[in-house]
């Protein structure tokens, strides 16, 4: 899940993450890394809000089993094998 609550847009941040789906595992970290840079350089609000992004295996379950999402830790997390 995605929330955009600060109304952040950036065409060439909007355009990595559509591609993201379709790009191999090895090219992601890639990927991220450029909207990361991107994001500390323009989001108005980075040294008093957070441009957070869950991302996870879809083999990893139960890691957010809170409201406070990954913050929480990972104590019901696990991996299925």
């Amino acid at each position: 899940m995605f929330n955009n609550v600060e109304g952040y847009s950036n065409p060439e941040v909007d355009n990595y993450l559509r591609w993201r789906v379709a790009t191999p595992d090895s090219k992601r970290k890639e990927i991220y890394d450029k909207v990361q840079k991107i994001l500390v350089r323009t989001c108005r609000w980075h040294g008093c809000s957070n441009c957070n992004f869950d991302i996870t295996h879809c083999k990893i379950k139960d890691l957010v089993s809170t409201a406070i999402g990954v913050n929480d830790g990972f104590r019901d997390a696990w991996i299925d094998k």
